[in-house]
């Protein structure tokens, strides 16, 4: 994400939230469709890289049956295909970013 941020010019108004299947974040940017692109084609080549170097066949087993078929350009599947912006219409108060991002608890 600091790559985006820093090569790209994708601002940020608070912290990626990352959870087990997806992710939240609060972002700005010309063009945010690609700027989406660009995070998910370098982390997933990044996370096979770790993956290939620590051996992890198991879940590199799982990555290659949940690829799509018709996907002939690659031998895995790490995120799902697309993205789904949801645009916030008033500037974001500090309940909404809760929701995003919550505080974390004593």
């Amino acid at each position: 994400m600091k790559r985006i941020v820093r090569d790209d010019g994708l601002r940020t108004s608070a912290h990626p939230t990352v959870l087990e299947n997806h992710l939240h974040l609060i972002a700005q940017s010309p063009n945010l469709p690609a700027e989406i692109a660009s995070f998910k084609s370098w982390t997933a080549k990044r996370l096979l890289e770790v993956l290939k170097e620590q051996r992890a066949e198991h879940v590199l087993k799982q990555l290659a049956f949940y690829k799509k078929t018709h996907k002939h350009d690659r031998d895995y599947q790490v995120w799902e295909e697309g993205s789904h912006p949801e645009q916030i219409q008033k500037p974001c108060d500090d309940a909404a970013k809760n929701r995003i991002h919550p505080p974390k608890s004593g």
